[in-house]
């Protein structure tokens, strides 16, 4: 008498990776100058601010943006009244790392509004990273 072989066990569906528009990164930054960090976020690197203003207890007051140049990323501002933000100074390993298809449009934009992290980008841009730092001495590496 033959006997019947198992049934082969189920196989959990794939899960499928969100697509860019759907996918969301928030980055909160604690900043010494909310309106020098705003200007600099919205006028250098393109970001538009969301209606949302919140305030964290009574005196910090939280904004925030989003970018066309970078979708899915929502970046939070808050200002720090009375301590010094982190930073990305010695000691720390905070850096935020973004991708862009037009590296050197990018970079052709910014290179007289920013604190290169080295020497400024050799133009025409050969690099595939730069590196810089916003006002408040955050980090920020741009790659393609």
């Amino acid at each position: 008498m033959a006997t019947a072989s198992p049934a082969p066990a189920a196989q959990p569906a794939p899960i499928s990776a969100p697509s860019p528009s759907s996918a969301t990164v928030a980055i909160a930054l604690d900043v010494a100058d909310l309106k020098a960090s705003t200007t600099f976020y919205t006028r250098v690197l393109g970001f538009e601010r969301t209606p949302t203003t919140e305030r964290d207890g009574l005196i910090y007051e939280t904004r925030s943006f989003r970018s066309p140049r970078f979708p899915g990323l929502e970046l939070r501002l808050r200002a720090a009244f009375g301590k010094r933000p982190i930073g990305s100074g010695a000691g720390t390993v905070l850096y935020i790392r973004l991708t862009t298809p037009d590296l050197p449009a990018l970079v052709s934009h910014i290179r007289d509004s920013v604190r290169w992290v080295g020497p400024p980008p050799a133009e025409p841009l050969t690099a595939t990273e730069v590196e810089f730092l916003d006002p408040d001495g955050y980090a920020f590496r741009l790659g393609c």
